[in-house]
């Protein structure tokens, strides 16, 4: 139960602190809406992911090691982790064109490039499949990351039923990640696959 208490607490932590930038005002707009203005994205509101985990294993004390950083067992799982990585953004892709109808090729700003393959691949799964999966356990890592999400769209405007399918659908990503996570012994793949997949949504669409 005591387990269950922290990981509810560190969910609302979380969203509370993704939530920051909302509440700061410039010149009439919130921090958020100014960083979108100027950069197209929400920096500060995803660096929490990043703040967050290295206070929290600094304060559990955790090894760079267990967190996940470093190579662990890429070399023996390649080949299974290169089909699954192929399995999740073919599938995608074509539930995309299934419900569309039709599939675009983009060319998305840099600023989309650096924050959707780099900025927030790098930090979400530094705190969830690095900090939250070590700490709490594969569960977890997947259901939380589904919920936060799920949160983050409600806030966002999402009506609760996209809000609900949003929250499944990273649920079910992070069911993927955190197991790539565990087999790996290392968050670098899972980070590789977050970042292509986020961006694959942006050449593609």
């Amino acid at each position: 139960m005591k387990k269950v208490t922290y990981f509810f607490l560190l969910i609302i932590a979380l969203f509370l602190c993704l939530s920051v930038p909302t509440f700061i005002s410039i010149n009439g707009f919130s921090l958020a809406e100014w960083q979108r203005d100027v950069w197209e994205w929400n920096y500060l509101g995803v660096s929490f992911n990043l703040l967050l985990f290295i206070l929290l294993g600094s304060l559990t004390k955790s090894k760079v090691r267990e967190l996940g950083l470093k190579l662990g067992r890429w070399k023996e799982n390649l080949i299974w982790y290169s089909l699954i990585s192929f399995s999740v953004l073919f599938l995608t892709k074509l539930a995309d064109y299934f419900s569309k109808g039709i599939l675009q090729f983009y060319v998305p700003s840099l600023s989309t490039i650096l924050f959707q393959l780099f900025f927030v691949s790098i930090s979400e799964e530094l705190f969830w499949r690095g900090f939250v999966q070590k700490q709490f356990g594969f569960w977890y890592s997947s259901v939380g990351f589904g919920t936060i999400h799920f949160l983050g769209s409600l806030a966002n405007g999402s009506t609760m039923t996209n809000a609900v399918s949003y929250g499944v659908f990273t649920f079910l990503l992070g069911l993927i990640f955190s197991w790539i996570r565990q087999k790996t012994e290392s968050v670098y793949p899972s980070i590789l696959l977050h970042g292509i997949f986020n961006i694959s949504n942006y050449f593609l669409k």
